[in-house]
């Protein structure tokens, strides 16, 4: 028998760790208390998993953490000898003293929030359940450590089915992968992800961005002033500015100067949402159908949005305005047009004016790939009035 002598300063380490391990390593979920502790990296192939997590079988807070406290000092004591006198020591099957603790979807997905949304928009967050409940609905909330490839693959055919674009179903998928990675990396989760490598089959998306004929878009800017409400101030004022919709959605009256020798739009980034590019903070000229959205929806306001119906709390609804007024073009026009194809327009109108290149990707806050577009502040607002006054 020998006796392992300690520097002090390891000691102090030990002692630290011994006091704050209670409170530090309890986990409660559904009124039951949970042991859970990360294996330390230098010995981190001692162990399967990475993280020693198991039911500590009580709903008492004093009982947990006397119960925590003496797996702690088993935990310490099986470390320090693994670091110090036996690199062949085999550890205790810790996870046999209770039930593994299950981490369902849902679950992740509070803990992706908590973790992740603090620093990002409310749309983040909402993406992020939206996402979720897509997956919920397709597969069911199961355990994370049991989802499979066929499962990703049925989530897949199920997004196709109700037929979002390719893009989407891209972005949806990004989401759920970055959900199942922390939580893996919090809970230590084993294998691959399921959802990283799924096929995605190629997607004709191209008829939904398809650019509205100037029948149509008089058709609808006529049906706009005859209608003469919310929505349709939405749409005016796309359809003649080629915003996008979320931009437009999510405009405060501070954004609108009307009483200026030129009246525009201000858009900028603000609390409720960001812009998609740089290159999308901008000045925008108002003119035409757009010019008499605007007036109309002053002369109604009574808040600081342009479009309340479109704001909750801080929040713009971009995804209700989207439904609302495609719902409305495509029962007016017959066709496959939405939304976006009114900002297609606008290109092809300032296009057929032989608007220079530059001016329309100016006005629409299109990136240019063109390193010359990223010197100087761009032409002046008197400028790109004259080339929409075109149109």
């Amino acid at each position: 028998m020998f006796t392992i002598r300690l520097p002090m300063e390891m000691l102090l380490v030990l002692s630290h760790q011994l006091i704050t391990l209670p409170t530090s390593f309890l986990y409660n979920r559904n009124g039951k208390y949970y042991f859970r502790r990360k294996v330390p990296l230098d010995l981190s192939s001692h162990y399967k998993p990475k993280v020693i997590c198991f039911s500590l079988k009580t709903s008492s807070y004093s009982s947990a953490v006397r119960a925590a406290t003496v797996m702690a000092t088993k935990l310490e004591s099986e470390w320090l000898t693994l670091r110090l006198t036996d690199p062949t020591f085999t550890p205790q099957p810790y996870i046999d003293n209770g039930s593994p603790l299950t981490l369902y979807l849902s679950d992740a997905l509070a803990l992706y929030i908590k973790l992740k949304a603090k620093t990002k928009p409310a749309t983040f967050e909402t993406s992020a359940r939206r996402n979720v409940a897509y997956l919920i609905e397709s597969v069911g909330d199961k355990d994370m450590a049991t989802y499979t490839s066929l499962d990703a693959g049925s989530f897949r055919d199920y997004l196709l089915d109700k037929e979002l674009a390719g893009a989407s179903v891209k972005r949806i998928f990004s989401s759920i992968k970055a959900i199942y990675n922390l939580a893996a990396s919090e809970h230590g989760l084993d294998g691959k992800n399921p959802f990283s490598k799924v096929y995605f089959p190629e997607t004709n998306d191209t008829k939904t961005r398809r650019p509205a004929t100037e029948a149509e878009l008089s058709m609808i800017q006529t049906e706009c002033i005859s209608i003469n409400d919310e929505i349709r101030w939405l749409i005016a004022l796309v359809s003649d500015t080629g915003m996008r919709l979320s931009e437009a959605a999510g405009l405060y009256w501070t954004d609108v100067q009307l009483d200026g020798e030129i009246p525009h739009i201000i858009i900028q980034p603000n609390a409720h949402r960001r812009l998609k590019t740089a290159s999308s903070e901008r000045i925008i000229p108002v003119v035409g159908f757009s010019l008499w959205a605007l007036k109309q929806a002053k002369a109604h306001a009574t808040g600081p949005h342009v479009y309340p119906k479109y704001m909750k709390g801080t929040t713009c609804s971009a995804n209700s305005a989207s439904a609302a007024t495609n719902k409305w073009i495509k029962s007016l026009v017959n066709s496959d047009i939405s939304m976006h194809s009114l900002r297609h327009s606008m290109r092809d109108r300032l296009r057929s004016a032989q608007c220079p290149t530059e001016v329309i990707d100016q006005i629409g806050g299109w990136s240019s790939g063109s390193v010359g577009s990223k010197y100087g502040l761009g032409y002046p607002i008197h400028i790109l009035q004259e080339w929409m006054l075109k149109m």
